[in-house]
Order: structure tokens, then sequence, then C-alpha cells
């Protein structure tokens, strides 16, 4: 959800005196990590879970602060949408028995949160895009009231000259294009977010590897081809997402501006190109560097530089994957992910040479428009994701996920899901456009039954359509 903040109206003076603290604090960040005050640590992995309320008839409902209260989990808080909650876990280490103990958190929310939804007569459901999601559903009286959306919406507003978010996508089912009133459209989009901690010392070869990683493990992992009744993209949280906050005036939300070279220092120097969006002022002696962390919050890379100040260690929020269809899907999408981002970070070939960033981008988009149909460009050829996929990458993250010194038995375990997709050509995505092919246009049906397999917990590969 973010870091909330006092109030939600700011005029230039204060948006002047923010920009002056943060250009001071981006100076004292850049010198510690230039000089190496970042250190390893453990690779460890955090994660936030968003998920939807629905009611009988599985469509959103406005229910998260009742729902929150019975559910009584600290790790649970709402999300922007009223209809939407989140899920925050502790970090773990990834070594070891760390996937597995993912699992158990995931699991223990799932379970715990469907009893809870089912006695309040509702149900919880983890998808990145609610095919019975209604425009009329995208209405301010809907959001979860917080200074901090009250601001993003005022000053997304004022950067870009309109109030209106325009959103406009060419996919399988034609083109679908609405001018929405305000931020709320975010809200249709929920997603598996992944905290990857890194070594400081490798942490350039580290973000690069996660930059060439995104794109096959999103086409393995899609899960959001349905938006208002439209069959667009299989990823269409990415398109809306970005058309939510970007404009012709503002552009807030990127793959990247290229690989890193030398230092994470890059990230921060190039954060103040950026529009300030929330200007909340703080002491001026505080070391923990409020303003950069803030500003931060509001350049939405999909594989964004995280810092701990307090530990001096230094994360990847990596931010594409939706969420569901199950647990075990989302803990082998993170198997894929960890061992393909540690074996190519390592490898005698620098990424960079491997695939061109621009190659990595265009990538991204082919996956979110295609999931697992993609063609992705990989070592100067075009090639099938699934395909790319069985040859090379998983081979790729076995060994990655070995280097990691992850239980090889878990890790078998959950490549093998991936594996499985690849063979039979199904993810999220295709499961839910099989099952309209085969029983028609029936949203709440839709849900319904993904819901019902969603808690049996077998990966999607194996769901009935």
């Amino acid at each position: 959800m973010g870091e909330d903040i006092s109030r939600h109206q700011f005029d230039e003076g204060a948006i002047a005196r923010f920009g002056e603290r943060l250009r001071a604090e981006t100076d004292r960040l850049c010198g510690w990590i230039d000089n190496g005050e970042f250190g390893d640590g453990e690779v460890t992995c955090g994660n936030e879970l968003e998920g939807w309320l629905v009611d009988s008839r599985f469509r959103a409902t406005t229910a998260n602060g009742r729902y929150l209260e019975a559910l009584g989990m600290p790790e649970a808080v709402p999300e922007l949408a009223r209809f939407n909650i989140e899920f925050n876990g502790r970090p773990k280490q990834v070594p070891g028995h760390g996937l597995a103990a993912m699992h158990a958190e995931l699991l223990r929310w799932l379970n715990r949160g469907a009893a809870v939804a089912e006695q309040q007569g509702l149900n919880l459901v983890f998808i990145g895009s609610l095919p019975t999601l209604c425009e009329s559903d995208i209405n301010v009286a809907n959001i979860t009231l917080t200074n901090r959306y009250k601001a993003l919406d005022e000053m997304l507003a004022r950067y870009r000259g309109a109030p209106e978010a325009e959103i406009e996508i060419e996919g399988r089912g034609g083109r679908y294009r609405r001018r929405f009133d305000s931020i709320m459209i975010e809200s249709a989009t929920t997603s598996f977010q992944l905290h990857l901690q890194v070594p400081g010392s490798d942490a350039v070869a580290w973000y690069n590897a996660a930059v060439a990683a995104t794109a096959p493990v999103l086409a393995m992992a899609a899960n959001s081809p349905y938006l208002f009744g439209h069959d667009l993209w299989a990823e269409n949280r990415i398109p809306v997402f970005m058309q939510s906050v970007n404009s012709r005036e503002l552009n807030s939300v990127t793959f990247g501006n290229g690989y890193l070279e030398r230092s994470w220092s890059e990230f921060f120097r190039n954060n103040l190109d950026y529009p300030v969006l929330l200007p909340e002022c703080f002491a001026d002696d505080d070391e923990t560097l409020p303003h950069l962390r803030l500003h931060n919050s509001t350049v939405w890379r999909w594989n964004r530089p995280v810092i701990d100040i307090e530990n001096r260690r230094l994360r990847i929020e990596h931010r594409a994957l939706p969420a569901g269809p199950t647990v075990v899907d989302m803990v082998a999408n993170c198997a894929l992910f960890f061992g393909l981002v540690a074996e190519l970070a390592a490898a005698d070939t620098p990424v960079t040479e491997l695939l061109p960033f621009q190659q990595a981008e265009a990538n991204f988009f082919a996956a979110a428009r295609d999931g697992i149909d993609a063609r992705l460009h990989w070592r100067g050829a075009l090639v099938d994701a699934p395909g790319l996929l069985l040859d090379e990458l998983l081979p790729c993250a076995a060994r990655g996920l070995r280097r990691l010194d992850v239980d090889r038995h878990e890790a078998e375990e959950y490549l093998e899901i991936v594996r499985e997709r690849a063979v039979r050509r199904v993810n999220g995505a295709q499961w839910q456009r099989a099952f309209v092919r085969r029983h028609g246009e029936d949203p709440e049906a839709l849900v319904a039954a993904y819901s019902e397999q969603q808690l049996r917990g077998r990966p999607v590969a194996q769901w009935p359509t």
C-alpha cells in the first residue's frame, strides 16, 4: 500500500523544498553506496501478495474494513480499493528450506483468509485481474481513503494536466479504450511482489540479471487476461498500471532506463529526473533518508531498487508477477526467478552481452501481451518461450538454486511445476481462456471455478477446464 503521509495537498513551495532535501539525501546515499557501505549478508526474500474480496456471486465487494478487523492478522492491510487487501511476508533466507517456508506462510494466509471470508459471506481470491470486475466498480467512492492515495491522485492530475487516466489496450479481443476519473483504475490489478536481498558486492550483476529474467518468468506466470469482459493481453496488469500513471507529460512507470554500468548509485541519480509526486517534508537531519525513500516509492520500475538503511542492505523489488493461480504456482515462480537471477549474475558472459537491454524490454512487453505463447529474444535469436524454458532456462535456474544452496528436493519440486506448464503450454491466463472457450462468456462461473481450484491447491497446469 505504501507509507502514508500527513496531508494530501501541496503547493509549488512544498515541491521545491522536497526537491532540495531529496538531492541532499541522494548525495549522501550515493556516497555510502560508492564507499562500499552496503554489505553482502544472506540472500533473503520477502513478499507482498494482493487479493480480492468478492461476494457470493464472485463480484468485487467493498468490505476490506470489516474483513480485516475480523481477520486480525497484522501482516494483512488494506489496498487502494476497498475490495482489495494485501498480505506482507517477513524476509526469509533463500538457502536451505526458504521456498518451503514461503509456501507455508502463503498457505496460512490463504486458508485463514478463506475461512474468515466464508464466515462473512465472502470469498478471498488471488488473481491478477478479476474477470467479474465492472467499470462501475472503478469509482472514487470505493477508494481506501488515505492521504497517500489522495495526494497521488491530485499530483498525477496536476502533472498530466487532466484528472482522467486513459486506458487503451489492443489485444486478442480487439481494442479497449476508456477514460477513468481517478487513480482507482490501478486497483484493477493485483500482484505477487518479491523483495530479493542481494549481495552488495555484486549488486550490479544481480540487478541486471533480474532485468533479463523478468520476461521469461512473466511469460510462464501470466494470469490476467480479462479486463471488464474483454480478452486483451495475457497480463493486462502491465498496460493498466502503466497507463493509470503515465501520460505524455509523465513517465513514472517504466521497465527501466538501461542496465546498470557500475553502481546502484545510478538508480538514485536517475530518480532525480522523475517528477515529485509526494512532497511531504520531514526533519532535515534524519539519517534514514525519508525523502529519498518516499520518492523512490513513486518511481515504479518493474524491478525497483530498495535500500535497507538500518542494516545497510540492497534489495530488488520484483513487481512484474501476478497474484495466483495457487500457492504452489507462486512459489514455483519464485524458484524460477531466484535461480535464474543467481546463475545469470554469476555467468562468465555478462547478461548485458547475452541480451541487449532493448531486447530485454521488448521481451517484457511480449511476455505481458502473449504470455506463454510469447516469442522472446535470447542469444541473438527470437525463440518460443516454452522451448526456451525447457532447453535452457530451467537447467540454468536449477544451477542457480544449487548455487544458492536451496534444498535440492524442494528446488526440483518447484521447477518441475514450471516445466509442466511449459510442456502443456498452460498457465493461469491460458486456463482462464480455455474455460471460456468451453463454457462460454460467464465471468461469474469462471471466477467460481477458479476459486474452487485455487483452494484445492493443485498446480494450474493440472486444473480441469
